[in-house]
C-alpha cells in the first residue's frame, strides 16, 4: 500500500474484496499500521477505498480501535496525508457511526481549530453536523473564545464555517458574543471576513445595532 505502483494495485484490489475478506485485510493493518498507512502520502488514498466499502459491524469496529489508540484522531487531524483520512470517514460514516471522532475533535476542539490541517477536518466536519445537539456542542466551544478564534489565522475559517452552514437561531450567541468589538474585528486581517458575514445573517433589529456600533466608533 505504501508502494509507488503496488497502492493502486490495492485500491482496486479491495473494490473487490467479499466482506470476510476486508474484515481480513483489516485486522492485518489495524492499530498502529493503520495511522501509519494513513499518512503516507501513497498509502492513505489507497487505504480510504476500503472506507467506502466497509459496511460489517466488525469492520467500523476495527476502524474505530485504531483511531482511538493513544491520540490517533488529533494525529491524523494534524497530519498532511492523515487529514484526508479522517475527512472521508466524516464523509462516508452516518453522524452515529462516527460520534466518537466527533466526541475527541470536542475535547480537543481549540487545537485543531487553530491548526492548518486541523482546519481542514474541523470544516469537514461542521459541513456534515447535521444534529442539533451537536451542532450546539460546537457553537458553545467557540463562544469559549470567540474573540479568540475570529482573529487567529486558522480558527476564523472554523468560525466562518458554523455561521454559514449553521441555522441563525444556533449562531445567535456567536453574532451577540462581538457587540461591542465590532470595529476592532472589521479591521483586523483576520476576523473581517467574519463581520461580513454576521451583518449578512444577522436579522434587521441586529444586523442595525451592529451598523450603529461602527458608525459612533
Amino acid at each position: 500500500m505504501l508502494d509507488n505502483y503496488g497502492n493502486y494495485f490495492c485500491s482496486e484490489l479491495i473494490r473487490y474484496l467479499k466482506e470476510h475478506q476486508r474484515i481480513h485485510f483489516l485486522k492485518q493493518i489495524k492499530g498502529k499500521k493503520f495511522i501509519d498507512i494513513s499518512c503516507n502520502n501513497r498509502g492513505t488514498w489507497a487505504l480510504q477505498t476500503i472506507i467506502l466499502a466497509v459496511t460489517e459491524e466488525e469492520e467500523f469496529k476495527i476502524i474505530k480501535d485504531s483511531l482511538l489508540q493513544n491520540d490517533n484522531i488529533c494525529t491524523l487531524a494534524m497530519n498532511n496525508q492523515g487529514e484526508h483520512m479522517l475527512q472521508k470517514i466524516i464523509t462516508t460514516f452516518s453522524e452515529d457511526r462516527r460520534a466518537y471522532i466527533f466526541d475527541e475533535i470536542m475535547k480537543n476542539f481549540k487545537l485543531l481549530a487553530t491548526d492548518k490541517q486541523g482546519l481542514c477536518v474541523m470544516k469537514r466536519l461542521i459541513e456534515h453536523t447535521k444534529q442539533a445537539q451537536n451542532q450546539t456542542r460546537i457553537v458553545d466551544k467557540i463562544k469559549e473564545d470567540c474573540l479568540g478564534y475570529v482573529k487567529n489565522e486558522f480558527g476564523n475559517f472554523v468560525v466562518n464555517e458554523v455561521m454559514q452552514q449553521f441555522s441563525f437561531e444556533m449562531t445567535r450567541d456567536i453574532i451577540k458574543s462581538i457587540q461591542g468589538h465590532f470595529v476592532e474585528l472589521a479591521q483586523n486581517k483576520y476576523s473581517s471576513k467574519f463581520i461580513e458575514i454576521c451583518i449578512d445573517r444577522a436579522p434587521k433589529g441586529l444586523q442595525n445595532s451592529l451598523i450603529e456600533e461602527f458608525l459612533l466608533s
